[in-house]
């Protein structure tokens, strides 16, 4: 036996794993339906901790879908007023 760790450390099982998949699944769903949800409305269409849903996405790197745009680079035009 060692010194300082009951038998009780050795059976217990943590339960937040089994909360933060089952969430997972949730969000997972929900961003199908919404892909452009980000956590603060995940949390509100399923009515839970915005922090806790926050904590999962950063756990299972869930990431909304972001939408991008082609950067346009206009190109510097000189101007030259004539002297009048």
């Amino acid at each position: 036996m060692v010194i300082g760790y009951s038998r009780t450390h050795h059976y217990y099982h943590h339960k937040q794993p089994q909360k933060d998949w089952h969430t997972k699944q949730l969000i997972e769903a929900v961003l199908r339906e919404h892909p452009g949800y980000g956590h603060k409305r995940l949390a509100t269409h399923l009515k839970i901790n915005k922090k806790r849903v926050l904590r999962v996405m950063k756990l299972f790197g869930i990431k909304p879908y972001r939408r991008t745009t082609p950067k346009v680079f206009k190109s510097l035009k000189v101007v030259c007023f004539p002297t009048i």
